[in-house]
């Protein structure tokens, strides 16, 4: 087979981001990451238990250390894709930096590395599954890791036609030092731009004529109209949200907060995006994947209008920050955001949207504070809902210029000192008891209203083969096989859900 009929084309509505894992933050580029970078652990199924990757041996404790201290053997059969073999003392300068673990102490002794502090062995194991405690190595051409693939090629936002011309895009190729082979010669990734209606007809365009030959970027509806591709979902991983900056007026009030979540009906938005708006209406704070909770808002006018009359009105429009391009909680970001200023105009509210061009644009603009509202999201990192509730509530959360790129989701700005003590005794304990007071303490609090629930949606062409979604709602690239042009074509719109 040649080379072109080995090489996958992935389609795409956003440039990559810099492939680097520490600050990765959208789904495409973190699952470019995830073949280039490995971590010490891996989620190995949907309930979360984990299995060693880059370690060689689970957590355990130290046999005469300290109550608080763990320890792992590091895999001595690892090799950068240079052919430079990892060592334990590599693997404790990249977590040193990663702010996951700035509550522990990690050494590295021998083949071991030890950590010490107050998370519990479960609490340092989901986190050594995290992206960002990837393990990485400077390089002469950037940041090298020990995955199955390497970065040959990227240039910064680029952008394509809709003839797929993936050679101005980031380009995977085969790590030569790793111990597996695939049949994939090359990966490469074409950016396609939206139509005027905020739509990818480009893209889609190309997965049905079969010049691209898979795609994270369409939603459920887009994906319905292709007759011959295979579509695959991962339901309940993410959420829609609305943000309200609770540092600034207007919303530092908490009652024209809850103003605004008593005049919005979901459901009246989920049908306005979703064909089948019934299983995308959010309840809660948490994806589904993390289990069904019910936040008892529901739309009620005249409780909004009471709630509102006796807050200090603004004088100015609200600026609405908007995430750049469609998600898989809100395919169509533009009609969601003009719906809920139309939604909020009969309270006296009037919405400005400040629309960002980019991730890294809408990064920017959120680290800034400069807004009163950010329609946004979040997507399923790991299978752990204190992590999850962590990033979007935590005082320690806080997006700022300073760190514009890192992790951070609370885009309310809140830094409650009751929220936080919540959400430490939940770290502490992980009761059932304790989750549930930290998701009523954020509808008391309301610094985000959640308002749809996506799916992760992977749409690949007949050529493709073996790709799945893992439990962290990424598809492990590497796996995937290309049919030879005689091999038969799959059926057309067969539909999978995983």
């Amino acid at each position: 087979m040649d080379e072109q009929h080995q090489t996958l084309r992935i389609g795409s509505i956003a440039p990559l981001e810099d492939l680097d894992p520490r600050t990765v933050v959208e789904t495409l580029s973190e699952t470019a990451c995830r073949q280039v970078f490995e971590t010490p652990y891996q989620i190995k199924n949907r309930q979360g238990h984990v299995k060693p990757w880059l370690f060689a041996t689970p957590l355990a404790r130290v046999s005469g250390g300290a109550d608080n201290e763990v320890q792992a053997i590091v895999r001595p059969d690892v090799v950068f894709s240079d052919g430079t073999p990892m060592t334990a003392e590599m693997v404790v300068a990249c977590l040193r930096q990663e702010p996951l673990f700035r509550d522990l102490t990690i050494r590295a002794k021998g083949e071991r590395i030890r950590f010490q502090g107050a998370a519990t062995m479960r609490e340092i194991e989901l986190a050594l599954c995290s992206t960002r405690a990837a393990v990485w190595r400077s390089a002469a051409k950037g940041l090298i890791g020990t995955g199955p693939l390497q970065v040959v090629h990227a240039t910064a936002g680029a952008s394509c036609s809709d003839e797929g011309d993936g050679s101005r895009g980031v380009e995977l190729t085969p790590n030569p030092y790793y111990p597996r082979t695939h049949g994939l010669n090359r990966i490469s990734f074409t950016v396609f731009t939206l139509d005027a209606e905020g739509r990818p007809t480009d893209l889609i365009a190309a997965m049905q004529d079969g010049r691209i030959d898979l795609t994270f970027d369409l939603t459920q509806g887009d994906a319905e109209i292709l007759t011959a591709c295979t579509v695959k979902s991962s339901p309940g991983l993410s959420t829609a949200l609305l943000f309200f900056n609770t540092a600034r007026p207007p919303f530092d009030q908490g009652r024209l907060r809850l103003a605004v979540a008593k005049m919005l009906d979901r459901s009246q938005l989920a049908r306005l995006l979703f064909d089948k708006p019934f299983t995308f209406v959010a309840t809660s704070l948490l994806p589904p994947e993390l289990g069904r909770y019910w936040d008892r808002l529901g739309r009620d006018q005249e409780e909004a209008s009471d709630f509102a009359a006796s807050c200090r009105q603004p004088e100015r429009p609200l600026e609405l920050l908007l995430v750049s391009g469609p998600r898989p909680y809100l395919p169509n970001p533009a009609l969601a955001a003009e719906w809920i200023g139309e939604q909020l105009a009969p309270l006296g509210l009037r919405v400005v949207v400040k629309e960002s061009v980019s991730p890294e644009d809408f990064d920017w603009q959120a680290a800034s504070g400069n807004y009163d509202l950010v329609l946004a999201g979040r997507m399923l990192e790991s299978l752990e809902a204190y992590r999850y509730l962590e990033s979007i509530l935590s005082s320690q959360s806080v997006p700022s210029p300073e760190a514009a790129h890192s992790p951070h989701f609370n885009f309310a700005r809140l830094e409650s000192t009751e929220m936080d003590a919540a959400l430490e005794r939940y770290r502490v304990t992980g009761s059932d008891q304790a989750l549930a007071d930290v998701l009523a303490l954020g509808s008391s609090l309301m610094p985000a209203l959640p308002l749809l629930h996506g799916a992760d949606v992977v749409v690949h062409s007949p050529r493709v083969q073996g790709v799945s979604i893992g439990p962290g709602g990424l598809a492990m690239l590497s796996e995937v096989r290309l049919a030879s042009p005689a091999t038969p074509p799959i059926p057309a719109n067969r539909r999978a859900v995983s």
